[in-house]
């Protein structure tokens, strides 16, 4: 299990597991690097995929039933999403050319066969997905979005799946989602882009998350008490935004470490006591969620903020 220690508080982030202190987003984003050796030498790049995942609603259950979560689907607008999207891409093309690299335009490569490929195969966006369907562990329902045009590419080989010396599923996708957004070997694929450009190639996933949550079931003989959190965490994701760098066949990984939080957007407010109830008289089941509201204006303003913050970082790896 993931646990941050955030305000005084300690809370769980499920799959997503190393011990972080989060930091905020005037903070330097605390990156890794997977296989750095293939970044060497790197003077013409591709911006090859793009993908944002914003998530929309969080829940957590635990085993005996008690529940939380937060829910700002109807708020985050999918037209706006895209245009948010859309923005950041142009935004990261910025960065990219001022790096000094020399960048591949998005027009060259869209009209490259081997591009062309890559964007027949990958699955249409917005993607919706859930792991609510998992059962009581709760989970994530998220829209991926990328530029118009360009594939949605996840594959085990580009994204930061490793949990200490092991892979381990996304914990964002179901089942089915990954079987199906996982399954194209974009490896294959990608190479063939890098040599007949002669240019190493750039994926981009930024994983944005709302909250934390955790859940909690203790027993003792026949007594059992579930308790069931959920705590406003609007932020650039650890782990899962990354950038894979494609060159020469190989794969290199600059992962974010540690989270970014964005704070001042969702506010918390009221949190439940529990009170007497049949159920908690008898199970001892405790729903602790708060009453949470989003500044739209806000979230539309500071996400793309905190993850230019990001992508600078990124880019850095490569100068």
């Amino acid at each position: 299990m993931h646990w941050i220690h955030r305000a005084g508080i300690c809370v769980c982030l499920g799959a997503l597991t190393a011990l972080v202190t989060p930091v905020i987003a005037a903070d330097t984003p605390n990156t890794e690097v997977i296989d750095a050796k293939y970044l060497t030498g790197i003077k013409r790049v591709a911006i090859a995929s793009f993908v944002v995942q914003y998530v929309v609603a969080q829940e957590a259950t635990s085993k005996g039933g008690a529940s939380s979560g937060i829910d700002f689907t109807a708020q985050l607008d999918r037209a706006r999403l895209q245009e948010t999207t859309e923005s950041m891409y142009q935004a990261f093309i910025s960065k990219v050319q001022t790096s000094g690299l020399d960048l591949v335009t998005p027009q060259n490569l869209a009209i490259l066969p081997s591009y062309k490929k890559m964007a027949e195969l990958s699955a249409a966006t917005p993607r919706e997905e859930s792991t609510w369907s998992r059962g009581k562990g709760g989970g994530y329902n998220s829209v991926l979005m990328t530029p118009k045009g360009m594939p949605l590419v996840l594959h085990s080989d580009i994204d930061h799946l490793m949990d200490g010396w092991s892979s381990v599923p996304d914990p964002t996708l179901s089942f089915s989602g990954r079987l199906s957004l996982y399954s194209t070997n974009w490896v294959y694929y990608d190479k063939d882009v890098q040599k007949d450009l002669d240019a190493a190639t750039l994926h981009v996933r930024l994983f944005v998350p709302l909250a934390v949550t955790s859940t909690n079931t203790w027993m003792a003989a026949n007594w059992q008490r579930d308790r069931s959190t959920t705590t406003a965490a609007l932020r650039i994701g650890e782990r899962l935004s990354r950038m894979a760098v494609g060159s020469n066949g190989n794969i290199a990984k600059i992962a974010l470490k540690t989270p970014l939080f964005i704070e001042g957007v969702i506010g918390e407010s009221n949190v439940p006591t529990p009170g007497l109830s049949l159920s908690g008289l008898l199970f001892g089941k405790t729903d602790n969620s708060a009453n949470f509201s989003l500044n739209v204006d806000g979230y539309f303003q500071r996400v793309p903020a905190t993850a230019s913050v990001v992508l600078d970082e990124f880019v850095q790896h490569l100068r």
